[in-house]
């Protein structure tokens, strides 16, 4: 349902792990201009790209705006261990190869867990991109390789924060599902920098949130008939195939994966964008940039005052931006293309 819900094609590929991915689809209607490729975060679907998609669309650029495993009209399979970071981008990545060909290359642009995914696609399929643009959450470096390089960029383990600790529970889904209403106030509320300290970073408080069944206004920068179309999206297999992306994080089922990605994949000399969230309570802008730096240090680094979902609430914002830097501001896409035919 979701990517029929944009100005696009729906297409669906049985991929090699044996799911369908399904993806929102539409050529550039400017043959100078590339694809973006659009990769959603944690729990939303294509439709929270709904903003860039349509600004895009309209200016000529191609779409791939895909739901990811466990999303949308993409097949939810059971268990953490079909969630592993590899085994999604590979998804994400066949896909993208179907709708485009092996050889073209697109625009990377990722948020939250989109971000997460499209770091791995940066490290197992460099090939692929023109770019990468990070939102909300940046490029999130693998685990330790094998050879253990003292000049590999890395960074010190993550401590899961309560919420992340919660979706890691057994019981966590049938919570959740439980109280969808409760748990859509939680996540789009309209103080998130108090709701999400209070009730998402502490242990055990957004456990108690839910089993309240907690309720509280909503932010003003989503419609009440786009909080309708995020509901109808999850209506059918709710919100519990998705804290599989947690599970297999929280349990180190990335971590054999991410042992194999050597110290040449985990830096890139293309065009990088960072747009950060200077008010998500959750993501420390100072600690993202310098994952990006790490990764590229050429990058490009802003920053909205903005909350977590920065391309719903700071929409212009975040397309100017974007449209910015694939035109050429900063090193953007057309110059890293113009070298490229060059």
């Amino acid at each position: 349902m979701a990517s029929k819900l944009l100005q696009c094609a729906t297409v669906t590929l049985a991929t090699l792990s044996g799911f369908n991915q399904t993806t929102c689809y539409r050529k550039p209607d400017d043959p100078a201009k590339p694809h973006i490729l659009f990769v959603h975060g944690f729990p939303s679907s294509s439709y929270d790209w709904r903003h860039q998609v349509e600004f895009f669309a309209d200016d000529g650029y191609g779409i791939i705006a895909p739901d990811l495993l466990g999303y949308g009209d993409t097949d939810k399979p059971d268990g953490p261990d079909s969630y592993t970071l590899k085994k999604v981008s590979e998804g994400v990545n066949e896909i993208v190869s179907h709708v485009v060909g092996n050889d073209t290359k697109v625009v990377g642009v990722g948020h939250d867990w989109g971000a997460i995914v499209l770091s791995r696609l940066a490290n197992y399929h460099p090939e692929r991109f023109l770019s990468y643009s990070f939102v909300t959450v940046a490029y999130y470096p693998p685990g330790p390789s094998e050879s253990d390089a003292k000049d590999a960029p890395r960074t010190a383990p993550r401590t899961p924060l309560g919420y992340q600790k919660f979706f890691n529970e057994t019981d966590s889904g049938r919570i959740v599902d439980g109280h969808k209403d409760s748990f859509v106030d939680l996540l789009y509320p309209q103080n998130l920098t108090k709701t999400w300290t209070d009730h998402m970073r502490p242990a055990n408080a957004t456990r108690a949130w839910l089993t309240a069944d907690t309720r509280g206004p909503r932010a003003g920068y989503i419609t009440a008939e786009e909080f309708e179309t995020h509901m109808s999206i999850f209506a059918k297999d709710g919100y519990t195939p998705a804290l599989n992306y947690y599970r297999a994080q929280i349990r180190g089922l990335n971590a054999a994966d991410e042992r194999r990605i050597g110290l040449a994949a985990r830096r890139t000399d293309l065009p990088v964008l960072y747009i950060g969230a200077r008010s998500d309570p959750l993501v420390d802008v100072t600690g993202e940039n310098e994952a990006i730096r790490a990764f590229a240090s050429g990058a490009t680094l802003e920053g909205l005052d903005s909350g977590h979902w920065t391309q719903l609430e700071r929409a212009a914002e975040v397309n100017a931006l974007l449209k910015k830097f694939l035109e050429g501001g900063g090193r953007g896409v057309a110059r890293a293309r113009r070298q490229r035919r060059g």
